[in-house]
């Protein structure tokens, strides 16, 4: 691999979850859905039929500007996860990589430094600067930080949220590492 991006994300094998106790509000509205989503069934269960209602839930309680995912991008979503299977290889996701397997699999692979230059964005009201941070403690060029919007924050869907921002930083970091 020559250069990486990642945006708004934890990586199973380095991102530290706190387990001690229940979280706060703020936490848990951040990170409800990695508990959720390796339930087995259950979200499918909850989920199926209900398509649009969890989509929108999610669009408006991890975006910053809720605005930019319309109802016409809602819609598209919904139709693509209300596809036989779709919403259940998303859940399977979590299930695989933050089982005990999984993650011992994903520790095993963070013992390897990353040596490509890596760009690693977060929503100035998502993760913020901590996947840059994260990324630089197993990785050898680590750009990136956060995303603020040209006047506003922005939150953890930083392709609709975001769009002019990531891609100017997308660009800037291609040009500045050179293959």
């Amino acid at each position: 691999m020559k250069r990486l991006v990642l945006t708004e994300s934890n990586i199973p094998g380095v991102t530290s979850f706190a387990s001690a106790g229940i979280p706060n509000e703020a936490v848990n509205l951040k990170s409800w859905q990695f508990a959720f989503n390796r339930l087995v069934d259950l979200p499918e269960i909850l989920v199926q039929g209900r398509e649009r209602d969890y989509l929108a839930w999610i669009f408006a309680t991890k975006s910053f500007r809720s605005y930019a995912i319309d109802s016409a991008a809602l819609e598209e979503y919904t139709r693509q996860y209300s596809a036989p299977g779709a919403m259940r290889a998303g859940f399977a996701w979590y299930r695989a990589n933050f089982d005990a397997a999984g993650l011992a699999q994903a520790n095993a692979r963070a013992a390897k430094r990353l040596t490509m230059p890596v760009l690693a964005l977060g929503g100035s009201e998502g993760v913020g600067d901590a996947l840059r941070a994260t990324v630089a403690t197993i990785a050898d060029h680590v750009q990136g930080g956060s995303i603020t919007g040209s006047t506003t924050g922005c939150g953890h869907f930083l392709p609709e949220e975001c769009p002019d921002e990531l891609t100017e930083a997308v660009l800037k970091f291609w040009q500045s590492t050179p293959e």
